[in-house]
């Protein structure tokens, strides 16, 4: 079934609606979560690992996703911004990685709370180990 607001974001981004497109997209948005190739690929278990790489490559590219890396070194994809352009990708959050799920979230960053007297920066690019809101509110045995 094709969404309306996946085909949008895609024609706003000057990208053709496939089926797969949408689809990745879809995963993004209903998720709301980082997601690496292979978690993509688990999460379209019926699609070729080469057509979600190229998706994500093409998505990178026009401003839909920007890249992570973790401090595990592994590369994960996460929704742009309404704000993020394809010339620029303009991000000024923190990425958390949970220790328990596993999941990466974009977390909010008050760019001007920072005090860097002197300097000038663009984006802002925090990586943070430690336990998401869903897993802290899970209690241990």
């Amino acid at each position: 079934m094709l969404s309306f607001k996946e085909t949008e974001l895609l024609i706003k981004a000057n990208i053709t609606a496939t089926p797969i497109r949408i689809l990745v997209l879809s995963t993004f948005l209903k998720y709301k979560e980082a997601f690496s190739l292979k978690n993509m690929e688990d999460a379209l278990f019926f699609t070729e690992k080469s057509t979600i790489f190229r998706t994500l490559q093409l998505f990178e590219s026009k401003g839909i996703v920007h890249t992570i890396i973790a401090s595990d070194g592994i590369k994960s994809y996460a929704l742009c911004s309404i704000s993020c352009i394809r010339e620029a990708h303009k991000h000024s959050h923190a990425h958390l990685k949970c220790k328990r799920c596993l999941k990466i979230y974009c977390i909010p960053v008050n760019s001007k709370n920072l005090h860097l007297k002197d300097y000038k920066f663009d984006d802002i690019q925090i990586f943070i180990n430690g336990i998401c809101k869903v897993c802290n509110s899970i209690a241990l045995p």
